[in-house]
Formats: structure tokens, sequence, C-alpha cells
């Protein structure tokens, strides 16, 4: 559990459970702390992915250590670097070698 989910009274970071279906199709839920948020009419992973971080946003959480991937795409796909994001060892290792 990292400090700021800590603080907040949190347990479990939340996380993104994803199904994929026979038919291709994918569906997801994020689960938090016994909190089970239901991602339906979202229709592909890069959609469940940004319903995962809209959750943080929404509980105004840090990313914790093992999650810094979501951190990668905050800053250099959706282009949004808030000022208190971690930046890991891991995650500056991932930016020097993708070169951003």
């Amino acid at each position: 559990m990292d400090a700021e989910n800590q603080r907040s009274g949190r347990k479990d970071p939340p996380r993104l459970v994803v199904v994929r279906h026979e038919d291709e199709s994918v569906e997801g839920i994020i689960v938090a702390d016994g909190t089970v948020v239901n991602c339906s009419g979202s229709a592909t992973l890069f959609d469940l992915q940004l319903n995962l971080q809209a959750a943080y946003y929404a509980w105004d959480l840090q990313y914790p250590t093992s999650y810094q991937l979501l951190a990668f795409f905050q800053i250099h796909v959706l282009k949004d670097e808030a000022e208190k994001t971690f930046r890991s060892s891991a995650l500056t290792k991932l930016e020097k070698a993708m070169k951003v």
C-alpha cells in the first residue's frame, strides 16, 4: 500500500478486471476496497484503461509504484502531467527507453 492511499484510508489501489469473451468483445470492472464500478459501454481495452485513470482522478489518488505505466499514459498519451505525479525509477527508465 502506498502512502497516499494509506492516508486516504484505502487499503487496495483501484484496479481493472477485464473479461474477454469468445466473440472478442471485452468488458471490465474497477475494484477498490469492496467498491465495484461496472465499465459498461467501454468497447476497447484503451477505453477501459481510461476508465481506470478516471477513477484515480475522481478519487484523487496517486498511482501506486507498481502502476507507473498508468502514469506514463497520463503524461505522454493524454498529455496531462499533474504536478504531484510520482515518478518512480521504473517510469524514468521507461521514458528514457522510449526517448520521450
